[in-house]
């Protein structure tokens, strides 16, 4: 079965702005909400922050050029000219104008708002066909996605848990989409591994090595740990087959697997790949269940 969502991984909206405009190669916009779940506001404050290119694909940005705000549909934006000079903040009303960047907009709003414990966005949107394994942005759709730079391009690294019940098994099953290719994406995978062992994954494939590979080294063990364990908790004690779950992860063992595992510092390094009309909305089939343990 397929479906389409909108995909958002927390990074910044990177705009790689014209010579001449500026003294910068790209401009960064970052979004911060209100953090009162009960709050009805409808405004999003906008931070600008300019980059230079450190590589082909990448800009490193330092300090804030400006801000603004915006609101939850995207749709009115006002910018600070006086901080950002009137031609960059023209330049800049226009881009964020365009149907995909205020799509962008949108969704960082309905994410950080469901981060922040807003009732109104973040409700698990379980399948009808659902299977014994289950994407996290199923259940936690106000999560960022994880992505990957790889081979040029970027791609979506799905995660899936296990929701059989009576299985004892610590995998999370992961499969990969390109986002950079115009057209529908074509899934590459699935990949699988213990959580405890995340370096000993289970696949022959060299382009999903390489894949999990840049997954890992892009976000470190930490991160797929944190939302195993938190997907195992609502498992346990939210999921359809909660009353029926093993306790072999206790509350005790589930904070043993992240305690050791903590996240990578952020990099001020942030890939930029240019996006194919479209890939910002991607079609990904359900995962289907992988033969071997647990099966």
């Amino acid at each position: 079965m397929l479906r389409s969502r909108r995909i958002d991984d927390g990074r910044p909206l990177i705009l790689p702005v014209p010579p001449g405009l500026g003294a910068f190669d790209a401009l960064a916009v970052y979004a911060a909400v209100c953090g009162n779940p009960e709050c009805l506001c409808d405004r999003m404050d906008l931070d600008v922050r300019p980059g230079a290119r450190v590589g082909e694909s990448t800009f490193e940005f330092d300090g804030v050029l400006g801000g603004g705000e915006a609101s939850s549909s995207g749709e009115d934006v006002s910018l600070d000219a006086e901080a950002l000079g009137a031609p960059v903040a023209q330049w800049l009303a226009a881009r964020l104008a365009e149907e995909g960047n205020r799509e962008w907009l949108r969704e960082r709003w309905t994410r950080l708002r469901a981060q922040a414990g807003d009732p109104r966005y973040g409700t698990p949107t379980l399948p009808e066909d659902l299977t014994w394994l289950i994407p996290l942005h199923d259940v936690f759709p106000g999560e960022f996605d994880l992505t990957c730079a790889a081979r040029g391009a970027m791609y979506l690294a799905e995660d899936s848990y296990c929701l059989r019940p009576g299985c004892t098994c610590d995998d999370v099953t992961v499969e990969f989409i390109e986002l950079s290719s115009p057209g529908s994406p074509k899934p590459l995978g699935p990949a699988r591994a213990s959580i405890r062992r995340l370096d000993k994954f289970r696949t022959g494939d060299p382009q999903l090595r390489d894949l999990w590979a840049a997954l890992l080294q892009q976000h470190g063990s930490g991160k797929l740990r944190e939302r195993f364990a938190r997907m195992r908790v609502w498992i346990r004690f939210d999921g359809p087959c909660a009353m029926r779950m093993p306790t072999r992860f206790s509350s005790g063992s589930i904070q043993k697997l992240v305690k050791y595992a903590p996240e990578n510092p952020n990099d001020p390094a942030v890939p930029y790949m240019p996006a194919a009309p479209g890939s910002s909305v991607t079609a990904t089939p359900r995962p289907k269940p992988m033969p071997g343990r647990g099966a």
